[in-house]
């Protein structure tokens, strides 16, 4: 069940992609945000999706250019496509993220150490704020509200993060650390 096949398969029930194409889209919207994907990972995982048949290839050249393979998805990929869908929806959602390890271990700190890592991560948030809200701007700014869903929910997430962590330094810094 992997966010990259959905991403990828997803990408070509609107149309045809070269995997080099398709990976520079990828960067291009900025998709490596939103879900765990990278060039390399777009390449290799085409390359798994046409041998298990979910896609279908064929050679192309386009002027000077050199040949290239182009990807399309078959009836068996679209199947796949939907009952990824479905898998990844209809699970337990988790709320795991590796700086609950330094919240868990900042009661083992000296109060000014603690809340200097407090502030670092406050100040991290606040950078990725910024960067939603550009992100977000150039997405209104080329009508592109395909990711922009996506967008939003990190910007919940992120504000709600901000409010937590502002709690977290006045309720339990005080209180926990040495």
């Amino acid at each position: 069940m992997s966010s990259i096949d959905l991403i990828i398969l997803g990408e070509l029930t609107e149309k045809e992609w070269s995997a080099y194409d398709l990976a520079n889209f990828v960067i291009k919207q900025n998709i490596q945000e939103m879900a765990n994907i990278s060039s390399p990972a777009v390449y290799k995982n085409l390359l798994k999706l046409a041998k298990n048949g979910y896609l279908a290839t064929r050679k192309e050249k386009v002027g000077n250019m050199p040949e290239r393979k182009v990807y399309e998805i078959t009836q068996k990929g679209l199947d796949f496509y939907k009952t990824l869908l479905l898998n990844n929806i209809d699970q337990t959602v988790n709320y795991r993220f590796d700086f609950n390890a330094v919240f868990y271990n900042l009661k083992r700190l000296e109060k000014t150490q603690a809340e200097s890592l407090v502030d670092i991560f406050n100040k991290r948030l606040l950078d990725k704020k910024n960067l939603l809200e550009k992100a977000k701007t150039k997405m209104s700014k080329e009508k592109n509200s395909k990711c922009m869903c996506i967008i939003e929910q990190h910007e919940l997430i992120n504000n709600a993060l901000l409010v937590w962590v502002s709690q977290c330094k006045e309720r339990y810094i005080n209180k926990l650390c040495k």
